[in-house]
């Protein structure tokens, strides 16, 4: 297969196996690393921390907060 691609010097054939092969590694480390979902939704303390620390550690437990419950979470709603 990829050696007729090289003899038509056409890429096609590896670059659709490439972004393939990237996109079922994606899935994969997305499926292991996927938070529980109790986890998700349970509370995370950011007492003490610094705004940077706070958002980072609120995204580690989930990942798909606006900005707008960034900013509530944190206290920084104008």
């Amino acid at each position: 297969m990829f050696e007729q691609a090289d003899e038509q010097a056409d890429s096609t054939v590896f670059i659709h196996f490439m972004l393939s092969t990237i996109a079922k590694t994606l899935a994969q480390a997305l499926a292991q690393n996927a938070p529980v979902s109790a986890s998700v939704n349970a509370p995370v303390n950011i007492a003490g921390l610094k705004t940077h620390e706070a958002i980072v550690l609120l995204l580690q437990h989930n990942p798909h907060l606006t900005r707008q419950q960034l900013d509530n979470l944190v206290g920084k709603v104008p």
